[in-house]
């Protein structure tokens, strides 16, 4: 995320975590479509979630487990918006790397 809200992506993409409507993986940065004036980023094992600045939540990648709250099982390689919430909690980062399927702590 740069300060200007704007939202960047690059590294491994299968699940289409990366955002930008491809599982093609990239090696240099490209900003995500659709995803501007951002106030807060979660980078998952394989997805991503993002808060803009008027309260919406968007996510993207792997969804095997539902992890993207829209309340089905199928991958998103674009940023989608996920309905219903009123409350995001991203922890700090722990002093150890983040097992691939944690999830970002999403409340309805």
């Amino acid at each position: 995320q740069k300060q200007d809200g704007t939202v960047w992506s690059w590294g491994y993409n299968y699940y289409g975590q990366l955002g930008d409507g491809t599982t093609t993986s990239r090696s240099t940065p490209a900003a995500l479509s659709g995803i501007d004036n951002s106030t807060e980023v979660e980078a998952g094992g394989y997805f991503s979630a993002a808060r803009k600045q008027n309260g919406s939540v968007w996510a993207w990648g792997q969804n095997s487990y539902g992890q993207l709250g829209d309340d089905t099982t199928t991958n998103h390689s674009t940023p989608e918006s996920v309905q219903g919430l009123i409350i995001i909690i991203i922890y700090p980062p722990f002093p150890w790397p983040p097992f691939p399927y944690d999830p970002p702590i999403l409340l309805p």
